[in-house]
């Protein structure tokens, strides 16, 4: 038995002196690594609708609060507006009434979207002064105005915003 216990110590002295020359080794000869370190901040933004516009008896065109979009986006990406004119109609008091109108931006021409990239974007999320925008306008035609009968009437335009 105090053989046995004599030959591991033995054995274990032996290992030690192996595994010595390796550790002395890495001493004499550096390694160098090196760990890659990322971030990612991701896009965003917002738009700013108007809640509420009171649109005048015979207005032909009702210019609404500005749509404004700011935020940081990756280069590349872009933010799109559209809106949906939830059927393009006022409806009055009786669902039988109602008043067509038309949603037109600042030339006139029928809106269909806006898209500002990150160049634009970055304006206004750096500089409140500098926000994006869109100006549109509610349009009715007049002979519409000469047919509406008296009553109150309500509609809403839908504004969505994507990332692209």
């Amino acid at each position: 038995m105090k053989h046995a216990i004599a030959k591991g110590a033995a054995l274990l002295a032996a290992v030690g002196l192996l595994a010595a020359p390796s550790a002395a080794l890495a001493l004499d000869n550096p390694q160098k690594g090196s760990t890659e370190i990322t971030a990612k901040v991701p896009s965003e933004y917002l738009l700013t609708v108007p809640s509420r516009v009171e649109i005048p008896f015979e207005a032909e065109s009702t210019p609404l609060p500005a749509i404004g979009v700011t935020g940081n986006v990756a280069v590349g990406e872009t933010v799109t507006v559209t809106a949906d004119l939830n059927g393009g109609e006022l409806t009055g008091d009786r669902d039988t009434k109602r008043i067509p109108f038309a949603l037109n931006d600042e030339t006139g021409a029928t809106f269909t979207q806006a898209v500002w990239d990150e160049d634009d974007l970055r304006l206004g999320f750096d500089d409140a002064e500098r926000i994006v925008e869109q100006r549109l306008s509610v349009d009715i035609a007049k002979d519409v105005w000469d047919h509406a009968q008296a009553g109150a009437y309500t509609g809403r335009i839908t504004f969505t915003a994507e990332l692209r």
